[in-house]
């Protein structure tokens, strides 16, 4: 049986999905939450880091989480020019909250940091997870 375990993170959460004893983190959220995401990949022995997309707050903790794991991440090639440049792909609003919104990320992505990393998995069809 698949369960999900949301994490909350701030304004995004991760998810811990397990079947019996295999678990993968979906995205990693940002620095100030990597203690309480390791916390919980330990508690559900997390072998896999899947990540949705490159965005800073889904992505920040993967090389921290890969590392002190000694676990894989996934994700696809079409953002892998995010990862040195959370500006590189085109974002727009057309709401007044979502322009609210998207000047906050915006701003959020020229003081925060990402440290570089290269996914090591980037087809779920070749990977032994599934």
């Amino acid at each position: 049986m698949v369960d999900v375990h949301r994490i909350v993170s701030g304004n995004v959460n991760c998810y811990i999905v397990t079947n019996k004893d295999k678990a993968i983190l979906i995205d990693t959220g940002r620095k100030k939450y990597r203690e309480k995401i390791l916390g919980k990949c330990k508690e559900y022995h997390v072998s896999l880091i899947v990540l949705t997309h490159g965005h800073m707050d889904h992505c920040q903790n993967a090389t921290y989480l890969a590392n002190a794991l000694h676990i894989p991440v996934a994700m696809s090639e079409k953002d892998m020019d995010m990862i040195p440049d959370n500006r590189k792909q085109h974002m727009s609003a057309k709401t007044f909250l979502g322009k609210i919104v998207l000047s906050a990320s915006l701003r959020s992505f020229e003081k925060d940091f990402l440290d570089v990393f290269e996914p090591t998995i980037y087809s779920f069809k070749s990977s032994p997870f599934f």
